[in-house]
């Protein structure tokens, strides 16, 4: 090893202990190696990488080339992983630098040209033009690539890719698609892909089976199959007919989104199963209650006021993280059975459970939406619809499953 390389290995070694200089400090001696440095760092074993992740942005363009030359040698996991994140950090102020790349022959290498666009706004909107034609690659992850570094144009880019969806390569027009959907959602593309996209829901649609449904959340279940009654009584608009797989897909998007109101502005109302409707997503009422025991009792009020409506209307709630789940029964205008495992003891109503989940009484009373299957019986067709908070505020965007 030469003297140099021996104070990169201390230098590196100093990374990975605490007490000692700052970590900045010693990046910033290890950049002055330029190209040795890089190729040191590139030859570390993947079980050392995670010195490496804040050195990248200390080099300049001086570790293009040896990061480029590694690319060439067919990497696979880890190796591969670290050498695109590393480019893509590279402290390089002219990114045109990177446009050679993009015509590279090999694919892997066409793929890191791209991660000098990426997650860059300014960057990703002057070079547009240059990262475009990827999008038609032949190679998947250089298409991924590219839609990744459009996408850092933020909505900025929104007409541009609207624009080239109709005049790009077949194969680019798909990311394109799906990039509009999820800047702007369904209702902002056009009317040439609206219809195709509802045409495809309607293919994907016929013979589908229900399937388990992945429960994290709350829903509500209603003894009808009248699906305008429950859409008029749950206060939902402009309902749009969707796959089993999609609404759920749905469902569960909107819950896990942390977007402002995302998971009160539309709700997943089901087909009839075995003679039930149920309904995924929160109302505005509920989602806009300050505090956990004013969003139960609104879930609750709401179970009571369908009840006088169907006869019945069941309220279940899981979490897929901590455990908790919950349920409340309304039967003609009064709760029949409430029980919430995160509530202090003796708050539950009705006879003692010996049911410990929601879906066992779900199960039992109702439709258990895990047991979703073959041998469910289906009516209608699923849909999802627009709450009050929706109407306002318009539908979440985004991709989902079909």
């Amino acid at each position: 090893m030469t003297a140099n390389g021996e104070h990169i290995a201390e230098l590196l070694a100093e990374l990975e202990v605490r007490g000692g200089r700052s970590h900045i400090e010693v990046r910033a001696e290890l950049a002055g190696y330029g190209r040795e440095a890089v190729e040191y760092l590139l030859g570390l074993p993947p079980d050392r990488g995670g010195v490496l992740w804040g050195c990248y942005e200390h080099f300049g363009v001086e570790a293009l080339e040896p990061m480029v030359q590694r690319l060439q040698c067919e990497l696979t996991g880890q190796d591969r992983d670290r050498v695109l994140y590393a480019i893509g950090k590279l402290n390089v102020p002219d990114r045109a630098v990177f446009l050679p790349y993009l015509e590279h022959p090999v694919a892997a290498v066409r793929e890191g040209g791209l991660k000098g666009f990426e997650d860059r706004r300014e960057v990703a909107l002057e070079y547009k033009d240059s990262i475009l034609p990827l999008l038609a690659d032949p190679d998947e992850n250089v298409r991924i690539g590219a839609y990744n570094a459009l996408g850092s144009g933020g909505m900025e880019i929104l007409d541009f890719i609207a624009e080239a969806r109709r005049v790009a390569p077949q194969r680019a027009r798909p990311y394109l698609r799906e990039m509009l959907l999820e800047m702007v959602g369904f209702p902002g593309v056009d009317a040439r892909d609206q219809a195709a996209i509802r045409r495809f829901i309607d293919v994907r649609a016929i013979g589908e089976q229900p399937e388990s449904m992945h429960l994290c959340g709350t829903w509500l279940a209603v003894p009808t199959t009248d699906q305008d009654a429950v859409l008029e009584a749950f206060g939902l608009s402009d309902p749009m007919p969707v796959t089993i797989r999609l609404g759920a897909a749905a469902w569960n998007r909107d819950h896990h989104d942390w977007y402002e109101h995302n998971d009160c502005r539309r709700a997943y109302v089901t087909p009839a199963f075995d003679g039930w409707t149920l309904v995924f997503g929160k109302s505005p009422e509920a989602a806009h209650s300050s505090g956990n025991e004013a969003h139960r009792d609104a879930l609750c009020d709401e179970a009571v006021r369908l009840s006088t409506r169907f006869g019945e209307a069941h309220w279940y709630g899981a979490s897929c993280g901590d455990g908790w789940t919950a349920w409340c029964i309304a039967r003609d205008g009064q709760i029949a059975r409430f029980f919430d495992n995160f509530e202090e003891e003796g708050s539950a109503i009705g006879e003692p459970e010996k049911a410990t989940h929601s879906t066992q009484v779900a199960a039992e009373l109702s439709v258990n939406p895990e047991s979703l299957g073959p041998h469910t019986r289906v009516q209608g067709r699923g849909v999802l619809a627009l709450t009050s908070c929706g109407r306002e505020r318009g539908a979440p965007t985004g991709v989902l499953e079909v």
